[in-house]
């Protein structure tokens, strides 16, 4: 730019040496001189264009379940196809997040056991979470805390009733209730086993998160698994 001159002036002065140069001299320079700007305001387009579409076509969560220790899956999304048929539930504007193969190790030193804990925590204090599947050490672990419902208070009279054999019950500190069935062994059903993510273990229970706020969409679940 000459001494002087604004930046305004520079692109007059510009723009006059190419008034009577041909197309593709005017095309070659406007590339060279423009593209870092042209490459900044497509991306910042794209960019735009991506978080209003991821806004406007969100779906409101219907239940979210983790299915912690269990072998990954490749056909869940079938299951939950199935299960909001079998729940009625509005897939336009609703959907079911199942997270299968959710790997917790209360001994494990790694980053990945660290983070999943802390990502567990945060997802039951942000009310995100529903309900999970779970062998006996972390539903005791996290039944301590006081992480999973009272079943007597959530479950119909007719499933208390009928799998009372199956519900695990627990001295919650400081809850005042004594003995409470946060947790119902589900390794029975027909439909957990067609799901093969807990093949040959015993017992797997299903618990209620205690501040869900879907929790009949979580019983309707496990109407599903005993259908």
């Amino acid at each position: 730019m000459a001494a002087g001159n604004s930046v305004n002036d520079e692109i007059r002065e510009q723009h006059q040496k190419l008034k009577d140069r041909p197309f593709k001299e005017k095309l070659s320079y406007f590339i060279d001189y423009y593209k870092v700007h042209v490459i900044v305001t497509i991306l910042v387009l794209l960019l735009g264009g991506n978080l209003i579409y991821t806004i406007v076509t969100q779906k409101d969560i219907a239940l979210y379940t983790i299915c912690i220790n269990s072998l990954p899956s490749n056909n869940i999304d079938t299951y939950i196809s199935e299960f909001e048929t079998f729940a009625e539930i509005n897939t336009e504007d609703f959907e079911v997040n199942i997270e299968p193969a959710f790997s917790l190790d209360l001994d494990g030193g790694d980053m990945y056991s660290i983070a999943n804990v802390q990502k567990m925590i945060a997802m039951i204090s942000a009310m995100e979470l529903d309900s999970v599947f779970t062998d006996q050490e972390l539903l005791e672990y996290y039944g301590k805390e006081a992480s999973y419902a009272d079943l007597s208070t959530i479950l119909p009279e007719e499933i208390l009733e009928e799998y009372s054999d199956s519900l695990y019950y627990m001295d919650v500190p400081d809850d005042g209730k004594g003995e409470i069935p946060i947790g119902i062994d589900v390794s029975s059903s027909a439909k957990l086993q067609e799901m093969n993510l807990y093949p040959g273990v015993s017992p797997v229970y299903y618990a209620i998160v205690s501040n869900s706020q879907r929790t009949d969409t979580a019983v309707e679940f496990l109407n599903y698994l005993f259908q």
